[in-house]
């Protein structure tokens, strides 16, 4: 499955450079392909959503983690953008009632079409485009991408093993992740500091194609997810001298 990922990926972009070779010649091209470039640091809280959870709602203290991610991009225009990101960290979830509990480190990685919703409300509120700079602005995404976890079940009370994902049969020697698909769907705000720099508060919900993240299979359960929400610092650049990025 990672092939077929790294396959579909690889063609989307040679797709993308034979179109705009085709169509823009070779220097508009270039200018294209030098042009709008960011990348971004974050870190923010996980929280599980699944079987092993004590409330449906809102976490308990042990059941809120932390995990950091970066995020490599382009901007094709002031609406569209395509990027890859790459998030580590930890999850955890307990069940008192049920005398459960589990934690997982993940490691996950995504390609992701952003769209930023800004100058659709500006019409639809103004009912004029202003391409002047944003000082804050709302964009969505959509993703598609792999889970790399590591898993252990235990106890609530009596900490004992109970099983395991990417471990070995009794749960002492770690062994190779599991691999499953995730499908990432986010909402955020981002704050301009200046031309190329930025901030923004970012809320996503990681559908993960698989009931085994809490090591929990339960016959007609919805699948597991997990929410991330972040704090990040983005900065634009070019990758040539002489072009100004997109604001």
């Amino acid at each position: 499955m990672k092939k077929v990922f790294l396959l579909i990926t690889v063609c989307i972009l040679l797709e993308f450079t034979n179109v705009f070779s085709q169509n823009l010649g070779r220097v508009r091209f270039k200018n294209f392909i030098n042009q709008d470039w960011y990348i971004n640091v974050n870190y923010g809280s996980l929280l599980f959503c699944g079987d092993i959870k004590q409330y449906d709602f809102y976490p308990v203290e042990q059941e809120r983690k932390w995990g950091y991610g970066v995020i490599f991009g382009k901007s094709f225009n002031q609406t569209f953008s395509l990027q890859g990101q790459i998030i580590s960290g930890e999850l955890s979830g307990i069940n008192r009632n049920k005398n459960q509990q589990f934690d997982a480190e993940i490691l996950e990685y995504s390609l992701n079409a952003v769209i930023d919703f800004t100058d659709m409300f500006c019409f639809l509120l103004f009912n004029k485009i202003d391409n002047s700079p944003k000082k804050v602005k709302l964009y969505s995404y959509v993703g598609l991408g792999y889970l790399d976890f590591r898993s252990i079940q235990k106890t609530y009370q009596e900490e004992k093993f109970v099983a395991a994902q990417g471990y070995s049969a009794d749960g002492t020697v770690k062994e190779e992740m599991t691999t499953e698909l995730v499908v990432p769907v986010g909402i955020g705000l981002n704050f301009r500091l200046s031309r190329a720099l930025s901030f923004n508060l970012e809320a996503s919900l990681r559908s993960v194609y698989s009931d085994k993240l809490d090591v929990s299979i339960v016959p007609n359960s919805s699948k597991d997810k997990y929410e991330y929400i972040s704090l990040g610092l983005k900065y634009k650049f070019n990758l040539a001298k002489g072009y100004k990025a997109q604001l």
